[in-house]
């Protein structure tokens, strides 16, 4: 198996209820999306959600670099050699955190597909669910903590 095509597009997604942090209100974020295709079909996806603030990059500095090191990089290649792949591109990308996780998700997303199996079993996944952070903006005391007894539901 190979990989015959590689396309990323930007994306700006409407948060359900926006936050306030130090230095803005965030009400939408900017991602990139990350299709790879493999000449028997199976089709891996991946993400990046990139920030200046808080990984030093941009929505474009990842599509820029997506096409003139990953692309390059990966056409041809075997999707199911992450860790050699990870390597050989972590160097380059040193700078590019979210860039890096979109590959590695695209490739882990392959290996799942390619072996029948739900990746988060492969990954030594058994819950059939797991809490995720939640970012609860700047605001008074008792909205914040009402707003973190809504998350934990208490």
């Amino acid at each position: 198996m190979k990989i015959t095509r590689l396309e990323a597009w930007r994306a700006s997604l409407r948060l359900t209820e926006p936050y306030t942090i130090a230095y803005e209100t965030i009400d939408r974020v900017e991602v990139v999306f990350l299709r790879v295709e493999t000449s028997r079909g199976v089709q891996g996806f991946g993400c990046a959600a990139p920030d200046l603030q808080v990984t030093g990059e941009s929505p474009q500095t990842v599509l820029d670099k997506f096409e003139s090191v990953v692309i390059p990089a990966l056409k041809n290649e075997d999707p199911l050699r992450i860790a050699f792949h990870t390597e050989r591109l972590r160097p380059e990308l040193k700078e590019d955190p979210s860039l890096m996780a979109m590959i590695d998700m695209s490739l882990h997303d392959i290996l799942g597909r390619a072996a029948g199996i739900p990746l988060y079993r492969i990954l030594g996944g058994y819950r059939d669910r797991i809490k995720t952070s939640i970012t609860i903006g700047i605001m008074s005391r008792d909205e914040t903590l009402q707003k973190a007894r809504e998350y934990v539901g208490m």
